[in-house]
């Protein structure tokens, strides 16, 4: 403490010195007067007009000196302003330690220590260390028997924790398989309800597939005693049996019996064309002249809404003759 003080006394005792010497230099400075009048070359006198300008120069660098002076001496003052302080609180905490040192000598040179009375001269000691000693050896045994208890319950304990662990897995790996059983038994059941819905469902679309087939055959039969009721000798297979059970669409000729028009004579096919024809003829209101060639190989022409030229071959006939 006594080393803070003396280095700030010191700080500020070199700020005023400082002070002193910046206010020495600047009243030597207000003392300097300007004489360069005359050129120091030629030694003859300057100008009026360069004198002028010579002095404001002069003038204008004394000023400039006595301003930094002052800003310097500003500083100073600042710092040794700073120092006061430090060194005020510095003083202040050494008096206050001074204070308290003081009175902690008064307290000591007032103090007397206590009398410091031996446990042997006590009255009934004895006694009372007899007693001290039996009840010490009484808790030592108590404590003995303590930890020994301690130790048999600890192990008991032990021993009941790692049954209980024991009986808790098996226990846990019990009610893992219940469960595991429980949602087996509940996707079964699910799949088995899934199952009834899905036979359920293609019952119900072997029925409408069975409907749609019977729709069908009906159409298909409707449909071709339509078409075989415009014909007289013609009967028409539009249909064909596939060996899946489905239909096939076809469009052959014959006759009505049930001969296709390739496996009939040749007159059936004439006489099957004819009446083809003539249906034709009726359906679109044209009639034409028919001519039937190898006529000679047909007993019987098949009668026909229009004319009907036979064309008949005659070995007798060497140019074409009609009747």
């Amino acid at each position: 403490m006594q080393r803070t003080i003396d280095h700030e006394k010191q700080y500020i005792a070199d700020g005023e010195t400082r002070l002193n010497d910046y206010r020495a230099r600047w009243r030597a400075i207000g003392t300097e007067e300007f004489t360069e009048t005359v050129c120091p070359t030629c030694h003859q006198s300057l100008p009026a007009e360069q004198v002028a300008e010579a002095r404001e120069a002069f003038a204008a660098y004394q000023q400039q000196r006595k301003d930094a002076l002052l800003e310097d001496s500003k500083l100073v003052k600042q710092g040794i302003a700073a120092a006061q302080e430090r060194l005020a609180n510095a003083e202040t905490a050494l008096k206050s330690a001074q204070d308290e040192v003081q009175k902690a000598q008064i307290a000591l040179d007032g103090y007397t220590p206590p009398v410091i009375i031996e446990p042997e001269n006590l009255p009934d000691y004895d006694r009372r260390k007899s007693v001290i000693q039996t009840l010490a050896a009484d808790a030592e045994k108590r404590l003995g028997r303590l930890n020994s208890d301690t130790a048999v319950e600890k192990s008991r304990l032990e021993a009941e924790h790692a049954e209980l662990t024991r009986r808790k897995l098996e226990s846990d790996a019990v009610l893992a398989k219940e469960l595991t059983l429980a949602d087996t038994r509940r996707r079964i059941a699910e799949l088995q309800a899934e199952q009834r819905t899905a036979a359920a469902e293609v019952e119900q679309m072997d029925r409408l597939i069975a409907m749609c087939e019977e729709f069908t055959r009906y159409r298909v039969q409707a449909i071709t005693e339509s078409v075989n009721s415009r014909f007289r000798l013609t009967r028409w297979r539009l249909f064909t049996e596939q060996v899946n059970g489905g239909l096939a669409d076809c469009c052959e000729p014959m006759d009505r019996n049930g001969s296709t028009f390739d496996g009939t004579n040749n007159a059936m096919k004439i006489n099957i064309g004819m009446d083809i024809i003539d249906t034709l003829s009726a359906h679109f209101g044209r009639r034409v002249p028919l001519f039937v060639d190898n006529a000679e190989s047909v007993t019987h022409l098949q009668p026909i809404g229009t004319q009907v030229v036979r064309l008949v071959v005659s070995e007798q006939d060497k140019e074409l003759r009609i009747e």
